[in-house]
């Protein structure tokens, strides 16, 4: 947890510096950015969003959007459809370009292949230590 505090402190910084005001933090730590359905802040933003509270959004990186492609689009036609910008702080491109469109695009892919490939090493280590006989969870069962 202490990196996403970083991470909105270094934001944050950033804001300041830009004479940006910020108007909330939408943060879902800890839960899965495999899909934004159960994702509660991130629904908090697309609605705000269709409301204009705000004129931009800035994330870390790209995949803390999410780690689906079809969600990153989503969320970012959904803003751009309401005249909403998004930055990523570590990922620098133009977002209204069609070479940043481009280029969001295929970070947002690179995301969705680590968290598959995460995936599917998790699913394999899990295998090969029940195979082994060894307890695959978190605490052991009594």
């Amino acid at each position: 947890m202490l990196q996403y505090r970083e991470q909105e402190r270094l934001i944050r910084e950033y804001c300041t510096k830009q004479g940006y005001e910020v108007y909330k933090v939408f943060s879902d730590a800890g839960i899965s950015g495999k899909d934004i359905v159960h994702r509660p802040a991130i629904q908090e933003l697309l609605k705000d969003a269709t409301e204009k509270k705000f004129d931009m959004v800035m994330s870390w990186k790209i995949n803390r959007l999410s780690r689906k492609l079809e969600d990153a689009i989503k969320i970012v036609n959904t803003l751009d459809r309401y005249g909403i910008s998004y930055q990523s702080y570590s990922e620098r491109f133009e977002s209204d370009t069609p070479a940043g469109k481009m280029q969001f695009q295929m970070m947002a892919l690179v995301g969705e292949f680590e968290r598959n490939t995460i995936a599917q090493n998790v699913k394999m280590g899990m295998k090969a230590k029940a195979r082994a006989g060894e307890w695959c969870g978190g605490a052991a069962p009594l």
